[in-house]
């Protein structure tokens, strides 16, 4: 680590902890706070090993423990964004960390089982966070009036707004996954309804609820009550601000995850309102989120995988999905050059490593125009020393 607080990870570090970087493989990331930025990363995946080791590893039999295979493994992937994915944008200059298990199930229960066996195709959907599914351009230069008036929500607000019964929001604007879910619970309701497991995985209002909220008759039925996975339960929660608005008093619940929220936030230097959760994120990063992953590295690049989420494999089995957690960590922007390739040769030879440790060309960054525009200049502020052209020379 740099005394900047730069950090640099060796992607094999464990088992060749003294070989020299290798720039075609490793990454520097800007880590702030020196020891503490470490100790925040490190929070981050205690927290998935401890709640690993405690959830899903420790119900296990003795003879299922030791059983070839079964071991609790904790997998740390990061990479630099690729590909098409709806969030690559808002990823630009940032390394995406996932840290996951291969015990802790997205799916449990009957009810899952039934459902996925009738719909397969969708597991690798309801594997994906629902922030995956939004516009994230929509609602751009937008106030939160704005985006009410023209129901412009995220994936996790339309979902949150459905469960609660807000007419606003109608079945028809939740994801197309979510909408097939809808369908089923309501066409098999009388199978599942008295089953305790299936209640257990409801959230939302009951018809008697809407009924009073609505002031009309509401038939018998699921009301706006689904069975929602873990990580979007989870997803919900992380969105939640730490403190209770009706109480002003610090929310009870949820300390592992707020640990890894607050952690999160930490790495990627934002401000006490945005990890407190009170700004709107609507359309923005989240600071981290749960997700689905396969349960092994093996598995993953088989499915054909390139952009770090699991929509790609068509096979996919709900079985074969794990909880991981999505966070970003920004990329070091230390030394920015303002020189041509004449004045600068020696950029040819050393740009593979010099970008990757936050020496970048003016060029590179902001194409053939002047930094005339205010975002222009304050890209040019992240920066830590600027070297100008001057007549010929840096």
């Amino acid at each position: 680590m740099c005394a900047d607080g730069s950090w640099i990870y060796a992607y094999e570090f464990f088992s060749d902890a003294t070989r020299p970087i290798n720039w075609e493989l490793d990454e520097a990331v800007s880590v702030p706070g020196g020891i503490l930025g470490q100790h925040a990363f490190y929070n981050i995946v205690e927290n998935v090993l401890r709640n690993a080791a405690k959830h899903s590893w420790a119900g296990k039999s003795k003879k299922t423990k030791v059983e070839a295979g079964n071991n609790l493994e904790i997998y740390i992937d990061f990479e630099k964004p690729k590909g098409n994915a709806l969030l690559t944008k808002k990823e630009d200059g940032m390394i995406r960390f996932t840290v996951g298990d291969n015990m802790s199930k997205l799916f449990h229960g009957k009810f899952w089982e039934v459902f996925f066996k009738e719909h397969p195709q969708l597991a690798a959907a309801f594997a994906d966070p629902l922030v995956r599914f939004d516009n994230m351009d929509s609602s751009e230069g937008k106030d939160e009036s704005e985006k009410k008036d023209e129901g412009v929500y995220s994936s996790r607000i339309c979902l949150e707004k459905y469960l609660d019964g807000d007419k606003d929001v109608s079945e028809a604007q939740l994801p197309e996954h979510y909408q097939t879910l809808c369908n089923y619970v309501k066409d098999h309701w009388d199978t599942w309804k008295d089953n305790e497991e299936f209640k257990s995985l409801l959230k939302g209002k009951a018809p008697s609820e809407l009924e009073q909220q609505y002031d009309q008759a509401t038939q018998d039925g699921p009301g706006r009550r689904l069975p929602v996975p873990l990580h979007h339960r989870q997803e919900i929660t992380l969105a939640e601000p730490f403190i209770d608005i009706e109480t002003n008093r610090l929310r009870q619940a949820a300390w592992g995850l707020s640990e890894m929220k607050i952690s999160a936030g930490y790495l990627r230097r934002s401000g006490v309102a945005v990890i407190g959760g009170l700004n709107p994120d609507v359309g923005e990063l989240p600071l981290i989120v749960p997700m689905g992953i396969l349960r092994s590295e093996k598995e993953d690049s088989e499915s054909g995988n390139s952009d770090g989420n699991v929509g790609k494999s068509k096979e996919l089995s709900y079985e074969d999905l794990c909880l991981a957690y999505r966070f970003w960590v920004k990329l070091p922007k230390d030394v920015l050059i303002v020189a041509d390739d004449k004045a600068f040769p020696i950029w040819k030879t050393k740009i593979t490593r010099w970008e990757r440790v936050g020496v970048e060309k003016y060029a590179d960054v902001f194409g053939n125009r002047a930094a005339n525009k205010m975002g222009d200049i304050g890209k040019m502020s992240d920066y830590s020393f600027i070297l100008v052209d001057h007549v010929g020379k840096v």
